[in-house]
């Protein structure tokens, strides 16, 4: 297992985000448009989007036993919910046309991995980036890889190559870009959800491109997709 591809995993899904902050910035229009101009920061990210009625069960379950102990608007929007495969650097309308181009032109190897059929995931225990809990930047649900479609891992695997070699990709990026958020201490999580607690299964049909930073609608925030593929 590449070391790139542990750390995209261990990004994966992060449900809990403690920088609100940053978060803000995320979101304002100037931070975007200074965002697309700097080509050495990502700009848009390929991801698995996550909806499952057990895990958004197990969400709630969650903020119900971190009531007292933490305040809830550090976790992160149920619709935001998704696994990164990479970060993507399109400052351009050309860059984003390739991207898309070559998202769309995979479809068929993408299918030969999944089999036509959709990818489970089931998420046990918590990870932290950086890996110390006393002093990390993310609290994220991590995907118990023996436990899931085994196409998952290869698929991930594949497509981040794919965009890696296509030079959209850098996979340095996530160490770079999250070394912008705060540190906390995340032991008190990690001891009353153990790396065997079942968080949820999730089934996953589709591959997305998505823009950095969410964005607000009436129904919460999400990240605005700019392309997708089917599994199927």
């Amino acid at each position: 297992m590449s070391k790139d591809i542990i750390l995209c995993f261990r990004k994966a899904y992060f449900v809990i985000h403690f920088d609100r902050k940053v978060e803000r910035s995320l979101n304002s229009k100037n931070f975007r448009e200074d965002f697309k101009k700097r080509t050495g920061y990502p700009t848009h990210f390929l991801a698995l989007p996550l909806r499952s009625k057990s895990l958004e069960k197990s969400i709630t379950e969650i903020k119900k036993l971190l009531v007292d102990e933490v305040p809830l608007s550090i976790f992160r929007d149920y619709l935001l919910a998704h696994l990164t495969i990479c970060t993507l650097r399109l400052p351009s309308d050309k860059e984003i046309g390739s991207s898309l181009s070559l998202l769309y032109s995979l479809k068929d190897e993408i299918s030969k991995f999944s089999d036509n059929k959709k990818i489970h995931i089931r998420f046990r225990g918590l990870g932290t980036f950086p890996e110390e809990p006393t002093n990390c930047r993310v609290v994220y649900l991590k995907p118990s890889l023996s436990e899931s479609s085994p196409a998952l891992f290869p698929l991930c695997e594949f497509l981040m190559k794919k965009f890696v070699n296509a030079k959209f990709s850098d996979s340095n990026l996530l160490v770079s870009y999250a070394k912008e958020k705060k540190s906390i201490n995340a032991s008190f999580l990690m001891e009353k959800f153990p790396s065997n607690f079942l968080f949820g299964d999730v089934t996953v049909d589709k591959i997305c491109i998505f823009k950095m930073g969410a964005r607000k609608t009436q129904n919460g925030l999400i990240y605005e997709s700019i392309g997708e593929v089917n599994i199927l």
